[in-house]
């Protein structure tokens, strides 16, 4: 009788329903980069980015715990392992490939200018640029794209928070802004067209994609293969008319 009982509590161990439940995944995300990553009442975090985590934890049977800390901060924090993953526009590019891992692209990033309506610049060109301050959020890879300009007298201006800098656009203190194309839409709506998009969407870099530790291998296969399902269950779709193709 003893050796039932003590096989049946070492067989229980082994059973999947006794199984430690895996830890949360700690998750880097921007504080506020509309429409990936907002801020409803009680801080009920929303957005394209939020969904599709929510999505991509249930499939690894993994409970979603985001920090939030500023955009420059994310992929430091997953290189140096305080989070597992980073999320909210991250733009894949071969210089950020040298500190951490990425998901395959689950949507190409465009960039796009903001300015004021008072102050549209027709026929806009990168010849526009010339003698005007450009704000754009700090750690985007946009800061090093405007400063290869070969356009005199532009000056790159470095904000830690979006909506500073679109405060800044505001008050004038800047010319322009540029940011992530989505983004900048969803603010020209925001402000019935006080703040336009000026110039047409250009693409840069590979796409947005999850950052991961370069040492994680396994949950990088985790979330990939989550998110091709997710890409092609009809979730991808639903946040997409959501949050993105609405504006």
């Amino acid at each position: 009788m003893k050796k039932y009982l003590a096989l049946i509590f070492c067989l229980s161990f082994l059973n999947p329903i006794y199984a430690a439940p895996m830890p949360a995944l700690k998750i880097a995300a921007n504080m506020y980069n509309p429409p990936f990553v907002m801020q409803g009442a009680n801080k009920i975090l929303y957005g394209f980015d939020i969904d599709m985590m929510e999505h991509l934890c249930n499939s690894i049977e993994r409970t979603c715990q985001y920090n939030l800390i500023p955009f420059h901060n994310i992929l430091d924090s997953v290189e140096n392992g305080t989070n597992d993953i980073g999320i909210g526009g991250v733009t894949i590019t071969i210089e950020r490939t040298k500190a951490v891992a990425f998901s395959i692209p689950y949507l190409l990033s465009y960039a796009q200018y903001l300015g004021l309506k008072t102050k549209e610049i027709a026929n806009f060109s990168d010849a526009s640029l010339a003698n005007k301050k450009i704000g754009i959020e700090a750690g985007s890879v946009l800061i090093d794209l405007v400063n290869k300009l070969t356009i005199p007298n532009i000056k790159v201006v470095e904000f830690k928070k979006l909506s500073d800098l679109i405060d800044a656009l505001n008050k004038q203190q800047i010319d322009l802004a540029l940011m992530d194309s989505a983004t900048a839409i969803y603010w020209q709506n925001q402000y019935h067209n006080r703040i336009v998009t000026i110039g047409e969407p250009f693409l840069y870099g590979y796409g947005f994609g999850i950052a991961v530790n370069k040492s994680n291998a396994p949950l990088l296969e985790e979330i990939n293969t989550a998110l091709l399902e997710y890409q092609n269950n009809g979730g991808f779709q639903k946040a997409y008319n959501q949050y993105i193709a609405q504006f």
